[in-house]
């Protein structure tokens, strides 16, 4: 089955946010953000998740919030 990359659907919440607990990172606002990630999935499998913030700058920059990857993910040949 191939793996892909896509933006995150709020069904993927549940999934998301136990990869961060596994991972031992903060979930703190991203149910209210959840545009801000994009999801690694085989299947139905959510098999990673990534996340960004934007710093308050006059020019809004993208800063890395999370990334998180299951266990035992064999590095796939992932299509963009």
């Amino acid at each position: 089955m191939s793996q892909t990359i896509e933006p995150a659907r709020s069904g993927d919440l549940p999934a998301i946010l136990s990869l961060l607990e596994r991972g031992g990172l903060p979930a703190a606002g991203l149910d209210q953000h959840l545009e801000a990630a994009v999801v690694a999935r085989e299947g139905t499998r959510v098999l990673g998740c990534a996340a960004v913030d934007t710093c308050p700058t006059r020019v809004p920059v993208p800063v890395s919030r999370a990334h998180v990857a299951a266990p035992k993910v064999a590095p796939p040949s992932v299509e963009v």
